[in-house]
This record gives structure tokens, sequence and C-alpha cells, in this order.
């Protein structure tokens, strides 16, 4: 998910959340969930051919929820909701919290 900080520097905070599996079926498991934000070119619309630099990792953990804030400077970033299992898959829902008017895409 791709969004621009507006400003000279914005408080963010993310919050991901998977599917509630309170009425799950036998062998079925809650994923390791985290995420991860790049900083990109400010050209970049669609796609990113070349990885950005880091500017946050959360740790991954086996919940329904992760949280973290993080403060960013001016330009485009992209954030990656992961599972830290390779081929976990599951629906999920993201939220991106600015503190100051952002765009996303």
């Amino acid at each position: 998910f791709m969004f621009d900080i507006g400003g000279q520097q914005d408080k963010i905070m993310v919050s991901l959340e998977q599917h509630d599996l309170s009425h799950r079926e036998q062998g079925q498991k809650l994923n390791k969930i985290g995420f991860q934000i790049m900083k990109v070119e400010e050209n970049r619309r669609y796609k990113v051919h070349i990885n950005g630099e880091l500017t946050f990792k959360s740790d991954y953990i086996q919940s329904r929820s992760i949280f973290g804030t993080t403060e960013l400077k001016k330009g485009r970033y992209v954030l990656i909701p992961t599972t830290k299992d390779q081929g976990d898959t599951g629906k999920f829902m993201l939220r991106l919290y600015t503190g100051s008017s952002a765009s996303g895409k």
C-alpha cells in the first residue's frame, strides 16, 4: 500500500489485524503477522522496481493484531503487510493513522 507524507515530518500509527478465528475449524491457527515500511522514489505510481530504504519493521507475532508507530519524513512510502512463514495467507485489515493529511494509493 503506497502513501505520501506531505508535511516535513509526521508521526504515523499502523494497525494490522487478521481475520477473527474464534469460530475456527480444527487445525486452523493464527498466522505470525507483521509489516514493513519502505521509503521509495517519489515518481513511483504503481510498481516498486528498486527496493527502497527500510524505515520501519515490526516484530512478527502470532496474534490477531499488531500495532506500530514511527515518525516519517516527507516523501512516498510503501507499507507491506506480511506473514513470517512463507505460504501463510489470510484475510486482513490494515489501518494507517497520520497526524496530518496524507494521501494513499
